[in-house]
């Protein structure tokens, strides 16, 4: 069933955006959003019963995890454990993925809308991820 679901959603994304393969896409998400992303799973209702720990097993590609320090929503302690998981698995995907921490830095710091906006930790977020896309093929 997964297969088929992902033959559909794969088949969704061409639909789309028809010059882009999709065995080459990326996308950004952030806050409860970014848990989602990790998530194996393609249909939302079975994200929502995934955490990031549990998908790190079934990633069908490598994560660029960023996050702020001083997030009080995403405690240090889960984000060392996320690290320690992609590190420690058998999975290629997840062992070429990369957890970077911004010290100090509060939850929603690249977003430029609200008050924890930190402009330079956001922009250097932003460099990563589009090295982070250049170098795994999307783009």
């Amino acid at each position: 069933m997964e297969d088929t679901r992902r033959d559909l959603h794969d088949s969704d994304l061409n639909s789309l955006v028809p010059d882009v393969r999709v065995d080459r896409r990326g996308f950004v998400a952030a806050c409860l959003a970014a848990g989602f992303a990790v998530s194996a799973e393609p249909v939302l209702a079975q994200a929502i019963k995934t955490t990031p720990l549990d998908a790190v097993a079934k990633l069908h590609g490598p994560v660029l995890g960023l996050y702020g320090g001083a997030d009080q929503g995403i405690p240090q302690e889960q984000v060392d454990k996320l690290s320690a998981a992609l590190k420690a698995s058998g999975n290629k995907k997840a062992k070429d993925s990369t957890i970077h921490v911004y010290p100090g830095m509060p939850h929603g710091f690249n977003a430029d809308y609200r008050p924890s906006y930190r402009k330079d930790a956001a922009e250097d977020g932003w460099k990563r991820m589009l090295a982070w896309f250049k170098k795994n093929g999307v783009g």
